[in-house]
């Protein structure tokens, strides 16, 4: 995957596209681990730190009684709507 298409700065912060953000999103849900989610963003573990940021704030992502992070319902509804699309759009091609 590459990050080209992320460059919006605001504060000392990248604001993801809204594409690396499901990514990163489904990554964690999928149980991915940190080193490999900075490996899929192309080595820019301060993209993954505001990715991550970015789905807290939006209430996306949220950390389980154990510290572990994991989609929240809006999350996991967000990402239900993206593989949805995602089906309709390989069916189609």
């Amino acid at each position: 995957m590459t990050t080209s298409n992320v460059e919006i700065k605001a504060d000392n912060m990248q604001i993801p596209s809204s594409m690396t953000v499901m990514y990163v999103l489904k990554w964690i849900n999928e149980g991915i681990d940190r080193k490999r989610l900075i490996q899929n963003l192309d080595n820019n573990e301060h993209l993954l730190s505001d990715s991550i940021e970015y789905l807290k704030h939006i209430h996306w992502l949220e950390e389980d009684s154990n510290g572990n992070l994991v989609a929240s319902e809006d999350g996991m509804l967000w990402i239900n709507r993206y593989d949805k699309m995602s089906r309709l759009h390989e069916k189609k091609n």
